[in-house]
């Protein structure tokens, strides 16, 4: 996709300026408002730094109904691992990604989640209890939201950590009264994945006239599961275009044979075979067992494997988790005089999230076999030369009898805050005292088992790992599988944030171009973090790759800022603000912010920023567990001792990870430059590029890299090597850029109500090192890293636009979103004819009717994925996310559906 996408978008404000009419009043002098990246109070609508705003009324037309949907209409934010299709990871011990179960989190600019900052009402929240690094945006109540802001720049100068790839600040309603009643179902037209919402909003009482308002909201939202089978898309069996399971885990188990064989006419040696494929003869014969495939030689490139069978777990995946959500928000707020105002606020949410996976695959990853002398032996003596009857059998078995792996994720989180704000001499103020939190834990429901205890089911023999289809194990098998499973907590973490806070704002002087305003503040904060984890089940259930236990840490952050904004000349201003932040555990950091706002015109407005920010590195980061584990391969060493013989030298060397308390936090730089112009005012574009460089990224780098930096190697008294230090580090850079487009639209046509808006980013680059010290890798259009390792992605370019028709109690809006397409994952093995090495462009479009023609009453009937697109293929599949056979990265598997919101307001 080229740049003639924006070219296309700005000529349509020049076609289409014209034909709206321009018959509104002048508005009324403007009320300064705080905008989200300043502290100054200012009337500018646009400023000097570019913010989105998506109003109440935007999320109800667009049918949104939680944070994750409202996510995915921003373009800035990037596609990753992060939504709830996406996030789920392979079960219990993948602690990247499993730790985020029944989470949200923003990703701004594609700098990862905790690189953009998220507020409530301009104040911070707590992060998500089990990964605390990161805000699960479903905690934050929808239904409650006046607006949210989008500020598409780096503000650490202004609100310190995090802010680098952005701020998204919910801003919550106030001085609500009345009350009003909400309700929503949007049912999949195929099945599964149904979301069904209800709220109910109530307030009482003007704060100017009664001298207080109290609000309160309360909602409620259930999605219901979308399995694998209920979408055909979702096949991870298509050899032809590159896409088949690496797996020998079948229902009806494949044998490995140590000292292999061979068939007649076929050359190769075989160590692993399936009796299906050998009595049926040939793999083909494998297809015979729902589920159950010929072994993929070909596409891997295994020749050892051409008598195995293997299985398509991937139809077995959830598509989307079943998910229940409780929020509620109430806000008191009390006038002290006719200028100063004392508030309170508390919100709470619950979640509670289920993830399934496919039934284990036992024998990969402990010496499983089924015993010789067993009433279900697999004798292949008849097929197998040389085979030994006396032994045992080394088998790889899907376990269906052990039921879908089955977990639930419990969060709780809260905020209180009482706060004071107002005007004293001129001058605003405002001051809050916050307590916030985030609790959850991760219950093991069902199919895990232990590894000791399924290798002694198994060794008795009672279970049969090779039962035909449609037949179920006896009730001797069935009591030693079940007495095998393990069940209950596995892991949890809590996540906690206290914070003071206080600032000033108002005008200096008056310069001879306006006015010099200032602002001052200052913010303490405590954070601590616990994560605990049943150590029995990381270190016995079967397939679990462990974790660690992180008792509970904390550190205080004192900062103080200051930021002016300084009239140069008619037309042009500038703001300057710097930040200081001390932290308890590594030290302080500072960081300024310059911005430009050059108006020559009223329809011409030029911008630009130059800031730097950072990131501070979490607790487990800083302060989790070390662990022992070996390269997958032999590798050599490379400053191997003359005294040492050479075969000494090659192994594979054991590493140590976890986390470094000696890290530093992540830098950045970054600036923009960017034009709005408004030929009319019911006309308006704007666009806006943007650079940002990040250094001393956090990261683990591969042991197999820093096994050439002495300084990461301890060596043994001889000069061999005893292993290679991998912790977390300080070590590598990348630098992103590209161009935001915004349009805005709206007046009449032909006597009719119109409006257009469009949302887009054109990312020029996104480049990040592999190695310390070498040239940085392009990732634009990429599927992934050149390891094909399933991180986030950059597309070349990304929009929502809608265009929305009001005639009377009418009104239709016709939405669109469309994502530029990519370099597909490329196969391991080898490349079939009829692979496509670029996933499709994906476009979905949402035709939504409001209607208000009863009293108090609003109806909105919605469209979802009008055309009923199904997601690109991609030669993806579900080893580290959802998706088989497409990316759940970007692609929407609910497909089609119909949703009805009701909202009644009463009183």
């Amino acid at each position: 996709m080229k740049l003639k996408i924006i070219a296309q978008s700005l000529a349509l404000i020049f076609m289409s300026g014209a034909a709206f009419a321009d018959d509104t009043p002048p508005p009324d002098k403007m009320q300064k408002i705080e905008i989200t990246g300043s502290a100054i109070k200012r009337s500018d609508v646009e400023g000097a730094l570019p913010v989105q705003t998506i109003t109440h009324q935007d999320i109800e037309r667009a049918g949104i109904t939680s944070t994750e949907q409202l996510l995915n209409t921003i373009s800035a934010n990037v596609g990753g691992v992060y939504n709830m299709s996406a996030n789920q990871a392979e079960g219990f011990g993948n602690s990247n990604i499993t730790h985020n179960s029944g989470a949200s989190s923003a990703n701004l600019r594609g700098l990862g989640p905790d690189s953009t900052l998220v507020l409530l009402n301009g104040r911070r929240v707590a992060d998500h209890g089990l990964n605390g690094s990161a805000v699960d945006l479903n905690s934050i109540p929808l239904a409650a939201v006046e607006r949210v802001e989008i500020l598409k720049d780096g503000a650490s100068a202004i609100y310190g950590a995090d802010a680098i790839g952005g701020v998204i600040n919910f801003i919550l309603r106030t001085d609500y009264q009345g009350a009003e009643v909400s309700t929503s179902g949007d049912v999949t037209q195929h099945g599964g994945g149904d979301i069904y919402t209800g709220s109910i909003l109530f307030g009482k009482g003007s704060l100017q006239n009664d001298g207080f308002n109290f609000m309160a909201s309360l909602a409620v939202d259930k999605s219901t599961l979308l399995a694998g089978n209920q979408r055909s898309f979702q096949n991870g069996y298509q050899p032809d275009r590159g896409l088949a399971p690496d797996t020998r885990g079948t229902p009806y188990a494949d044998v490995k044979f140590p000292n292999g064989f061979y068939l007649p006419g076929n050359p190769n040696q075989q160590l692993w075979a399936n009796m299906i494929a050998l009595q049926g003869g040939g793999p083909n014969a494998c297809s015979s067992y729902p589920q159950m495939i010929p072994y993929p030689s070909a596409l891997w490139g295994y020749t050892s494997r051409q008598d195995a069978c293997a299985y398509d777990y991937g139809s077995d995946w959830a598509l989307m988790q079943p998910v229940e959500h409780l929020n509620l928000v109430s806000r008191t707020s009390l006038k002290l005089d006719s200028k100063n105002t004392a508030y309170f606020e508390l919100t709470g949410s619950h979640t509670k999230a289920t993830d399934y996976y496919t039934p284990l695959q036992l024998g990969s990853n402990s010496n499983f076999y089924y015993p010789a002398g067993g009433p279900y032996y697999q004798n292949f003596s008849a097929y197998v030369p040389g085979f030994d009857p006396t032994q045992n059998e080394t088998i790889r078995w899907r376990c269906l009898a052990c039921g879908e792996r089955e977990e639930t994720t419990t969060t709780n989180t809260y905020r209180a805050l009482a706060a004071l704000e107002g005007e004293v001499n001129n001058w605003n103020y405002k001051a809050g005292l916050s307590a916030a939190g985030s609790f959850a834990n991760t219950d093991l429901v069902n199919g895990y088992v232990t590894t000791s205890g399924i290798n002694a089911a198994m060794d008795t023999g009672l279970i049969n790992p090779w039962l035909p289809a449609g037949q179920q194990q006896t009730a001797a098998a069935m009591a030693l599988i079940n007495g095998a499973k393990i069940t209950g907590p596995v892991y949890g973490g809590r996540s906690r944030l206290l914070e003071a806070d206080g600032s000033v704002n108002g005008e200096l002087m008056t310069l001879p171009a306006g006015p010099l305003s200032a602002a001052a503040g200052v913010d303490f904060r405590r954070e601590s973090y616990d994560f605990d984890i049943n150590a029995y089940a990381a270190n016995n259930i079967e397939q679990s790759t462990g974790d660690s236990s992180l008792s509970q840490v904390s550190r205080n952050i004192a900062a103080v800022y200051g930021e002016l904004a300084v009239p140069i000349v008619k037309g042009l201003d500038g703001d300057l603000a710097v930040r200081h932040d001390r932290y308890s555990d590594f030290g302080g950091t500072t960081n300024p912010k310059i911005s430009l706002r050059y108006q020559p015109i009223s329809s011409v407005l030029v911008r630009t920023s130059w800031n730097t920010g950072f990131h501070a590195p979490d607790f487990a980061q800083l302060y989790g567990g070390q662990t022992t584990n070996s390269l997958s391969n032999s590798v050599a060493d490379p400053q191997c001792p003359k005294t040492v013989a050479a075969i000494n030298c090659i192994d594979s060397w054991n590493f140590q990870s976890g986390g470094n308390p000696n890290l530093k936090p992540e830098k950045s730089e970054q600036w923009s430059a960017g034009l709005v112009f408004s030929p009319t005012s019911h006309a308006s574009v704007d666009v806006d590029y943007w650079q940002i460089r990040r250094t001393d990224r956090i990261v683990q780098p591969d042991p197999t890299i820093m096994i050439n930096y002495p300084q990461y190697v301890v060596r043994n008294p001889d000069g061999t090597i005893n292993y290679i230090q991998d912790d977390l580090t300080n070590i590598l850079a990348d630098k992103t850029k590209g161009v935001d487009l915004g349009v805005k639209l709206n007046g009449k046509v032909m006597g009719e109500k119109l409006s257009f808006n469009l949302d887009g980013t054109y990312m020029i680059s996104h480049a990040s090192q592999s190695t310390p010290g070498q040239p940085m890798t392009e990732y634009v259009g990429q599927f992934g890293d050149p390891n094909n390792t399933y991180n986030d992605l950059y597309l070349r370019w990304r929009h929502t636009a809608s265009l929305t028709w009001t005639h009377d109690v009418w009104s239709t809006t016709l939405y669109d979103q469309f994502n530029t397409g990519y370099k597909d994952e490329v196969p391991a093995g080898t490349v079939p004819p009829g692979f496509n090495p670029n996933v499709a462009s994906y476009n979905l479009f949402n035709l939504g009717v409001g209607y208000t023609g009863i009293k108090d009453m609003t109806i909105n009937f919605t469209i979802k994925n009008l055309f009923d697109t199904v997601p690109p293929f991609s030669a993806h599949n579900v080893d580290d996310v959802a998706g088989a056979g497409w990316d759940a990265r970007v692609g929407q598997p609910r497909l089609r559906s119909f949703m009805l919101a009701v909202k009644y307001k009463f009183l």
